[in-house]
């Protein structure tokens, strides 16, 4: 990887050089173009050093179009206009339902306006993204949608939108924008949909009418002339975890990912797929992302490491951006030895420890048996302070709330790289999400945490019991 930041210093002397030529390809090609552009999803680095480095490197493998969370700064956009590569500019808008992008509009446009402003002189700064994981299956988001790219048609007429959906087949706002993103970042749905001979069918485009009416109610000029929805990829990308090994017998590994993004590719850039606009491998180096729920799962989507180093899934990139390799061999590895599941052992003891003091205390079973045989008998004995039983309680409540803790972790573990934990991740603060990435990463962690709020609920609710009783009000235990 060094190498390569070597190779591309050249590359980047030469585009400061020609920053004053500013290539008007976007305003001029047809869409969507007769070869789709080869992306990635980006977030440029603080320093705009590192930051023109990285456009630099990504030129060099073949990328021709990155997409950002706008507004991308002056220098990145002066870069890319010298090298010709498209800057996908999306607004910071995620998972908003219809009824809230009503109460935002006023805000969204604001800002657009002022990312249309820092994007004036900008060739590259040609697409405009108008939100991910909108609502767009409601139909009350598509006006909304048309007249944003109404805003955009009136400043800048060569200027093309898009929105990032996860409603692709339900999607009914195409119409409201140039094209659109799908947003699939480990699903292979789209993959075997495009295999199965979809094609350019409803899966894949807007209906032109459609379309053309939406834009031309919002008052945008020469409405008549859009092409109709094509839809691209948004976030093409397989997560690889840190402590999945290697080898392409094992998931979430380099290898694993390397292999998927070449199945994809394949299929993409092949000869199967027609009109697709752009595709988007999701993402250029392992960090701060895009995604709100990348705060709270520590997967690795990157092509480059956090250390700068390729990984395998960077060479099958470049090669296929580049046209150079579509064919790639990665080592098999040594299947995973099963783990043995903690969960269940855990369970399995804080039931162990409760049958054994069933079987060595007789006042446990006869708590017991009165509890489920004879309730009206176990209440007044509570009431009346004959069967107050420190120990027996105390072990309830720690196995009742261990219990509840493992439940909670084993369900964490699979609910929180769905989609609905990313729409819930993007709805709370984000101060508090640290704390919950703390807490997913260490299930043992989140079983003490549960187990603790847990405990801690039933002590105030029984002690809040006890005072109302000796206050003299009647209660039901």
């Amino acid at each position: 990887m060094n190498a390569m930041r070597a190779s591309t210093q050249l590359v980047l002397t030469v585009a400061v050089a020609l920053t004053a030529v500013v290539p008007a390809a976007y305003a001029q090609q047809s869409w969507p173009p007769a070869d789709p552009l080869r992306g990635v999803v980006w977030t440029p680095p603080a320093g705009i050093a590192d930051a023109t480095a990285d456009l630099a490197e990504m030129y060099a493998i073949g990328v021709t179009a990155v997409r950002v969370p706008g507004p991308a700064r002056g220098p990145i956009l002066t870069m890319a206009d010298s090298l010709g590569v498209a800057v996908f500019q999306d607004l910071d808008v995620a998972n908003v339902p219809a009824a809230r992008l009503e109460q935002r509009e006023d805000r969204l446009s604001a800002r657009l306006e002022e990312l249309l402003d820092q994007s004036v002189g900008h060739a590259s700064a040609a697409f405009f993204g108008l939100g991910e994981g909108v609502d767009t299956s409601d139909p009350r988001a598509c006006p909304i949608l048309a007249r944003l790219t109404a805003t955009v048609k009136r400043r800048l007429p060569f200027a093309r939108t898009y929105y990032v959906t996860h409603f692709v087949e339900d999607d009914a706002c195409g119409g409201s924008v140039d094209f659109r993103l799908a947003d699939r970042f480990v699903s292979t749905d789209m993959v075997d949909a495009l295999r199965s001979g979809v094609g350019t069918g409803v899966f894949f485009r807007a209906d032109a009418g459609q379309q053309n009416a939406a834009l031309r109610d919002a008052g945008a000029p020469d409405a008549g002339a859009l092409d109709g929805g094509a839809l691209g990829v948004g976030a093409l990308g397989l997560a690889r975890h840190p402590d999945a090994g290697t080898g392409l017998v094992r998931r979430f590994t380099a290898e694993s990912q390397a292999r998927y993004l070449e199945n994809a590719l394949d299929v993409l850039l092949g000869d199967e797929v027609q009109d697709l606009p752009a595709v988007f491998v999701y993402r250029w180096r392992d960090g701060p992302s895009l995604a709100p729920a990348s705060a709270i799962v520590r997967d690795r989507f990157g092509l480059v490491d956090s250390l700068g180093g390729a990984t395998p899934a960077f060479r099958v990139v470049r090669g296929f951006y580049l046209g150079t390799e579509r064919a790639f061999a990665f080592p098999y590895g040594e299947p995973k030895t099963p783990d043995s599941s903690w969960y269940v052992l855990l369970l399995w003891a804080t039931i162990g420890v409760i049958a054994i003091a069933y079987a060595t205390g007789p006042t446990f079973r006869q708590v017991a048996a009165r509890y489920f045989g004879a309730h009206g008998f176990y209440r007044e004995a509570v009431i009346e302070g004959r069967d107050v039983l420190p120990f027996v309680n105390l072990l309830l409540l720690l196995s009742a709330s261990v219990m509840l803790g493992i439940g909670v972790a084993a369900v964490t573990g699979t609910f929180v790289r769905t989609h609905m934990a990313a729409v819930l991740m993007s709805w709370i603060p984000s101060g508090t999400r640290p704390v919950a990435a703390v807490l997913v990463e260490s299930p043992w962690l989140l079983i003490l945490f549960v187990a603790c709020l847990h405990a801690l609920w039933y002590t105030i609710w029984t002690s809040a019991l006890s005072l109302a009783s000796r206050a003299g009000n009647v209660t039901l235990p």
